[in-house]
């Protein structure tokens, strides 16, 4: 079946965290790198608010289609636009032609 590539729009980065080494105090630091830049179908569902600890939050889930590629896993980050999001969980197509990958904005407290 497919995905028609006129669809695929729009180009978003997926990130990895890499080890970048160690602080003074010899504590293992990690980064965020680009692992792969590619088009998709970017597709914002909703923007809920949510109230956490007496403060409001926002919370933005986006749906963004893609080619199916095994490298996505759902502990990485796609940065759109300049705006960079957790990777909440991936769902193949049936036929494994494409994947809808589920982000929503990143919460402060597992910031790293």
């Amino acid at each position: 079946m497919g995905i028609p590539a006129g669809s695929l729009n729009q180009r978003v980065s997926i990130l990895h965290n890499v080890e970048a080494g160690q602080d003074s105090f010899g504590a293992q630091q990690t980064d965020w790198q680009v692992l792969t830049t590619i088009w998709a179908n970017v597709l914002f569902k909703n923007g809920s608010q949510m109230m956490n600890a007496n403060r409001e939050q926002s919370d933005l889930v986006a749906s963004v289609r893609v080619r199916l590629n095994k490298n996505i896993k759902s502990d990485m980050r796609l940065q759109y636009r300049n705006d960079v999001y957790d990777i909440h969980s991936i769902f193949p197509s049936q036929d494994r032609s494409y994947m809808d990958i589920v982000i929503k904005t990143i919460n402060p407290e597992t910031e790293a």
